[in-house]
């Protein structure tokens, strides 16, 4: 398995764990009240648990930074002192030739650090931007629980549960205004 598909692999798990806790359609594609409570009840947690994961990836890409740069440190004093054995103790090699240098003796490593730190800011991107699809859900979620209170409250507290039962509830809101739209005038 080559890098790319590691990667995709990674990233679709990840996006699949990520819409199924912020999904709140049955499997008609249709919102679901009962799974809007669940993603509403859970969302903090879910929110969290991103934004800690997030936090893990980002922390191992500083690690490996680090750790490349530690590796390079020592590459850039190794092949600089070669540099210097090989052209005599006079003379000074240049920071491109040193450079060079590495690229050549430390090819395979080198590359290794390359991919795999290219690997991991991929992966903290893909989670930053799931950090940023939270950030809109909440904001989506927020709206929807605030208008299904006002359906609760407005047909008389009674829970929505199904269309059937939304249609009962918006019949009996209708016939109470009515009834008091009537004493009234």
């Amino acid at each position: 398995m080559n890098d790319v598909t590691d990667f995709e692999t990674w990233a679709v798990a990840n996006w699949t764990k990520v819409r199924d806790q912020i999904n709140i359609t049955n499997d008609n594609q249709e919102v679901d009240p009962d799974r809007l409570n669940f993603v509403l009840a859970s969302f903090a947690g879910n929110f969290s648990w991103m934004i800690v994961i997030a936090e893990k990836e980002s922390n191992e890409l500083d690690r490996l930074e680090l750790e490349f740069k530690q590796w390079y440190d020592r590459a850039y004093v190794g092949c600089r002192s070669l540099i210097k054995q090989e052209e005599g103790s006079s003379s000074s090699p240049t920071v491109k030739m040193i450079e060079c240098r590495i690229s050549v003796e430390y090819a395979e490593e080198f590359e290794q650090y390359r991919k795999r730190i290219i690997d991991q800011k991929s992966r903290v991107n893909l989670l930053k931007s799931f950090v940023r699809v939270f950030e809109k859900q909440a904001n989506i979620l927020q709206t929807l629980s605030s208008n299904l209170r006002s359906e609760a409250y407005y047909s008389g507290g009674i829970p929505i549960r199904t269309e059937q039962q939304f249609q009962e509830n918006t019949s009996r809101t209708k016939d109470y205004l009515k009834k008091i739209l009537n004493k009234e005038g």
